[in-house]
């Protein structure tokens, strides 16, 4: 008889358990949502910033190439492409779906960081140069990321990778200068 009640008693709790359980996955799955989208929220308004910074780092080269001005530039553009590699990497860590447009994301913008650092730290005339010689591509960049702010705006998961893997492309060549 003791055993037959013991068994009830532990079925019982089980029951009482998953049932909690399935509460609480019901109560907080629309978080994790809730969470990935007001994420990617952050990482696209700084992918925004990154590309107005991109625009006028090209703007200034052509119009007014005052060193000490597109060192700031760039330095803003390099922490915009900062932010949205470390907000990318989280999403992409916390196992958003198809991450691995998320992680090649973070990867290009992690990449462009670099660039954009290092003609910060050093904006001298060779690498005005540079920046007037990579016109073409970083215009590229500036298509791109007007492309998935714009339109990929409410769902990381929409990207395609064919955007993602071409902004990849164009930040590794950006460090080959």
């Amino acid at each position: 008889m003791n055993r037959r009640v013991l068994y009830t008693v532990i079925i019982i709790a089980l029951v009482v358990e998953t049932t909690g359980l399935v509460w609480l996955y019901l109560k907080y799955k629309d978080l994790n949502d809730k969470c990935k989208y007001a994420t990617w929220n952050i990482a696209t308004k700084s992918m925004r910033y990154l590309k107005s910074k991109i625009e006028l780092l090209l703007y200034l080269s052509e119009n007014n190439p005052d060193t000490h001005l597109m060192g700031l530039t760039a330095r803003n553009a390099a922490e915009h492409s900062l932010i949205a590699a470390r907000v990318l990497y989280a999403l992409y860590a916390n196992g958003v779906e198809k991450s691995e447009n998320t992680y090649v994301l973070h990867v290009a913008l992690s990449n462009m960081e670099v660039y954009f650092s290092s003609f910060a730290n050093n904006p001298d005339s060779k690498r005005i140069t540079l920046l007037r010689e990579n016109k073409e591509l970083l215009e590229e960049a500036i298509f791109i990321l007007g492309e998935i702010v714009l339109t990929y705006q409410w769902n990381p998961d929409d990207v395609p990778y064919s955007l993602v893997s071409r902004l990849h492309e164009i930040s590794e060549q950006l460090q080959t200068y």
